[in-house]
């Protein structure tokens, strides 16, 4: 039961990602060359300028798509993880406790991270006065730099610890 729900959810997931890209790439992308042709009959300043401002909007289209997709990713991502764990759990009971033991190890590490380590003060950098930064953006930024150092580390004790503990067997 748990495999066909993954399935159907997965089905669901590329066949909206098929019809993102296959809606960018038939309405969209038609679009572009309507307004290329548009410019062919303007003077060489104007025309520059007008495919400025096309290329502009086309950037912000391309990053909508960017991001959409991304959070169709995530999705897919995030549901499969969880739908392993649960089939994990569901499956064999003993190993729910070690489930549950790494999920609240992430926890913490995640927590750590965001209330010990990250802090919320803007760092001034050449242009950094033009953009939009906030203590917020910069607190998550450093969460997930932090979650990124440390998970590295343990990994790489991880890996020591598991080649150095074979000479005392």
């Amino acid at each position: 039961m748990l495999e066909k729900i993954v399935k159907i959810f997965g089905y669901s997931l590329l066949g909206l990602t098929v019809l993102i890209i296959l809606h960018f790439f038939v309405f969209d992308l038609g679009s572009l060359n309507t307004q290329l042709a548009e410019t062919g009959d303007l003077p060489s300043d104007v025309k520059s300028f007008k495919i400025m401002e096309i290329g502009q909007g086309w950037s912000a289209t391309i990053l909508f798509y960017a991001i959409a997709l991304t959070i169709i990713e995530f999705i897919i991502v995030i549901a499969s993880l969880l739908w392993q764990i649960i089939a994990v759990v569901i499956n064999d009971k003993s190993k729910a406790p070690a489930v549950i033991g790494t999920v609240l190890v992430i926890g913490v590490i995640i927590a750590v991270s965001y209330f010990v380590l990250a802090s919320s003060e803007i760092p001034v950098f050449l242009g950094s006065d033009t953009m939009n930064i906030t203590g917020g953006t910069c607190r998550a930024i450093e969460t997930g730099l932090y979650v990124l150092y440390i998970t590295l580390g343990l990994t790489f004790f991880a890996a020591i610890y598991s080649e150095v503990s074979k000479f005392w067997k």
